[in-house]
């Protein structure tokens, strides 16, 4: 379904916006909506190392040349004085296109999450604790891209769609980096080839579909709040202490 909607996306004539948590594949996607060779990328974090003036004149270089797209990863790292110059190029709808990578519209700044609302179209990408039933393509795929003919044996899956996967797909990719590296049998990657902290199958991938449901929505809330369980538990409209007992019931890690 991802791939139909950025299909469906590239279509769209105007600027588009792709959001996720870090490591979910937004420069993935947004390689699927321009034509990577022919775009000019920037990205937020420059705006530290090289100072606002420059990167506001590689923005405006780039939207008065002949590329087909100007891609903007980490959208949410810019100053307020860029935005209001990127809003205007995304208000114009002309050439070349604006795509924007960033976190999710929750945890966008306002100015940010308003700028997002202005595309044309956008694509949220699932992480990847949302996706355990994809856990065997997503796995072979990766594999493939790493060059190998490795299989993963059933414990291997099931310790993989245990995880709670906070890097996403930066992390499986490392994960099964290190496995494939260190497998004990040529091309089969068994449970005891993963990293250690990797190798467990919790209850969690035995959990039934409403706990699962009720899982991630927790880990959601928490993610949104920073962390802050008060504010998770309010949001979940439960108390503190229900929070607590659910977190450690479904076996959800957080600070005290």
């Amino acid at each position: 379904r991802l791939k139909m909607d950025l299909a469906r996306l590239r279509n769209i004539p105007g600027a588009l916006a792709v959001c996720g948590e870090p490591g979910s594949g937004r420069t993935t996607a947004a390689r699927l909506l321009v034509e990577p060779d022919q775009a000019h990328w920037l990205d937020g974090v420059r705006t530290v190392v090289d100072g606002q003036p420059k990167w506001l004149r590689e923005l405006i270089a780039a939207a008065n040349s002949d590329a087909s797209a100007v891609v903007v990863e980490n959208v949410q790292l810019l100053p307020e004085a860029i935005l209001t110059v990127l809003g205007r190029l995304i208000d114009s709808g002309t050439q070349p296109r604006i795509v924007l990578t960033g976190t999710p519209m929750a945890q966008l700044p306002a100015q940010v999450a308003a700028l997002v609302t202005r595309c044309a179209g956008r694509v949220d990408l699932p992480p990847l604790r949302q996706r355990r039933l994809d856990m065997p393509e997503i796995s072979r795929a990766i594999l493939a891209d790493l060059g190998g003919h490795w299989r993963l044996t059933p414990r291997a899956f099931a310790a993989l769609s245990a995880g709670d996967w906070p890097g996403n797909f930066s992390e499986l990719r490392q994960v099964l980096r290190s496995a494939a590296e260190s497998a004990q049998t040529p091309d089969i990657i068994d449970v005891a080839d993963l990293p250690p902290g990797y190798q467990s199958v919790s209850r969690v991938a035995h959990l039934a579909g409403r706990e699962r449901a009720e899982r991630e929505a927790i880990i959601e809330a928490l993610s949104r709040a920073g962390g802050n369980k008060v504010h998770a538990a309010h949001e979940l409209g439960i108390s503190r202490s229900t929070l607590y007992a659910r977190m450690k019931a479904l076996g959800i890690a957080g600070p005290a």
